[in-house]
């Protein structure tokens, strides 16, 4: 064990009266206890609700970020076998209108011309509908219903880098998808036994020179749920990590840093994700496609490139069991804010 971190057990805000980081909120937790009441801070605040299905044909991502300066909205499509991929996003300056919940687990909606995103979250599952126009000249309809496993935990963290600059993360993992996306006159069925949804909902004030590796996988493997979830650079030096394996919905944290290596100037090239000090996670990941690196500017830039690939290696649990990890789909995304 490299740190000693707290868990959180009762419900506590994430910020004091001035919007500063409340102490009290510090630390981990299997459920989302911590409310999200951001204020004050404009122009530093970030919030996000992020979906990633991973389907048995495709990969489909649904995500609305709020800048506090501007609100994107973005959907994209990855066919595996065909490597076809096409994204479309809208971004509104400011967002005034543009609700981000304070709980990770409420309703979220963003209705535009261009797209239309709905997600309602009501008795243990969450309804994502999208409806785009034009996505690639046809029309994309996806109506999924995502299962929240009553007993299955969550990974929620709140990482402190000082009073004024801090943020929480709220990981959900292995949930159970049904339901269809419709691209044209192409239909791709979701599967809920072999098919699960990761939700990151991401509520923070950010200062400028931020990086963030972030990597997971959400998969059936050897007749279980298993879905991984590790955190890189951002959370360095904070004496807390987002890192976690849940298997069958227990979660199974690690008070480690992670350290990804990987070659830059080979964006194919395999990834290494290993514990810093023992050789409880060792994992290489071996990416197949790298979405288009999507960048937004406006005062400051944000960039987010995802790789998607396979996860090959082992996983020793806190309890000494050994997990092997073979071929299991995932994807790193690398977040970058300047």
């Amino acid at each position: 064990m490299q740190h000693e971190e707290r868990e959180l057990t009762e419900t506590v805000s994430l910020c004091d009266s001035k919007g500063l980081l409340n102490p009290e909120s510090i630390g981990y937790a299997r459920s989302p206890l911590v409310r999200s009441n951001l204020r004050g801070q404009f122009m530093k605040k970030k919030r996000w609700n992020n979906w990633c299905i991973y389907g048995e044909e495709v990969l489909l991502t649904a995500s609305i970020v709020h800048l506090d300066h501007k609100v994107i909205c973005l959907v994209y499509i990855l066919n595996y076998e065909t490597q076809r991929f096409y994204e479309k996003h809208v971004t509104l300056p400011f967002g005034r209108r543009i609700k981000m919940p304070e709980e990770a687990l409420e309703s979220i909606k963003f209705v535009h011309d261009d797209i239309t995103i709905q997600l309602v979250h009501m008795q243990g599952e969450t309804h994502l509908s999208v409806v785009i126009p034009d996505f690639d000249n046809e029309v994309l309809h996806a109506d999924l219903h995502i299962i929240h496993p009553e007993k299955d935990e969550s990974l929620n963290v709140v990482i402190p880098r000082s009073r004024d600059s801090f943020h929480f993360t709220s990981k959900h993992s292995i949930m159970p998808t049904g339901g269809y996306v419709r691209v044209g006159d192409r239909r791709y069925d979701f599967n809920p036994y072999y098919s699960f949804a990761v939700h990151d909902f991401g509520r923070g004030v950010w200062h400028a020179g931020t990086n963030w590796d972030w990597a997971m996988a959400s998969q059936r493997t050897s007749g279980k749920r298993i879905g991984l979830n590790f955190g890189g650079h951002w959370t360095d030096g904070t004496g807390l990590t987002e890192n976690a394996v849940f298997v069958e919905g227990a979660m199974h944290k690690f008070h480690e840093d992670v350290v990804f290596t990987s070659d830059k100037k080979d964006p194919k090239s395999a990834w290494k994700i290993q514990t810093k000090f023992s050789d409880n996670i060792q994992l290489t990941f071996k990416p197949f496609f790298q979405c288009p690196t999507l960048d937004h500017y406006l005062v400051r830039k944000m960039s987010i490139t995802q790789y998607v690939g396979y996860y090959h290696g082992k996983v020793r649990l806190p309890s000494g069991q050994v997990l092997p990890i073979r071929q299991m789909l995932g994807s790193i995304l690398e977040r970058k804010y300047r």
